[in-house]
């Protein structure tokens, strides 16, 4: 079996991102999952918007090196069904190059 990539969910305020960016360096087939439900954004597994903004700024000094996918839950799974992009449409300039549906998160 050959990993192609390995993904760790639920990164939020209680690390750093700096933190995350010293790991890509050394992990390059890890992938960051960060879950997105508005209702929940600040506890714990759901990043705040800074602390994401923050992941973002340490993502584009990664040489391309960091590997981020947003994780859509709750509401934000409604807003892709019913055809609203404008979410996901700010995910890229965060560094965000995978989206995930989480229909039943």
């Amino acid at each position: 079996m050959s990993l192609r990539a390995l993904g760790f969910c639920g990164a939020d305020d209680s690390v750093s991102p700096k933190l995350l960016g010293v790991i890509c360096q050394s992990y390059p087939l890890v992938e960051f999952g960060v879950l997105f439900r508005p209702e929940k954004e600040g506890q714990p597994r759901y990043a705040t918007a800074s602390w994401v903004e923050r992941l973002g700024e340490v993502a584009s000094r990664s040489n391309g090196r960091m590997k981020l996918a947003a994780h859509l839950c709750g509401g934000r799974v409604n807003e892709v069904l019913r055809g609203d992009d404008a979410f996901i449409s700010t995910l890229p300039a965060l560094g965000f190059r995978r989206v995930q549906i989480n229909a039943t998160a």
